[in-house]
């Protein structure tokens, strides 16, 4: 129920962006949107929540992985110390 909710207010949201842009170039109703997004430098509401959405997704393999490679170090050099000992 809520991704319905989700994908409803998205394609809403998206369908707004566009108009508004078409009115702000006072272009035709069926004009092509992409042309006017680059002629403006403004990102698509799409591209925005795909960008956002990747960098949470990287954000979160970064700390998995040093969390990950701090607990090997600190075994490798307990290992080491034990060797040494």
């Amino acid at each position: 129920m809520w991704t319905e909710l989700y994908s409803s207010l998205r394609l809403l949201k998206k369908t707004m962006q566009k108009q508004a842009l078409r009115i702000i170039t006072f272009s035709k109703r069926d004009a092509e949107y992409s042309p006017l997004f680059l002629q403006l430098g403004l990102i698509k509401f799409m591209d925005l929540v795909t960008m956002q959405t990747a960098i949470f997704t990287f954000s979160i393999a970064i700390i998995y992985y040093l969390r990950s490679f701090t607990i090997t170090l600190h075994a490798y050099h307990l290992n080491i110390s034990i060797i040494l000992g």
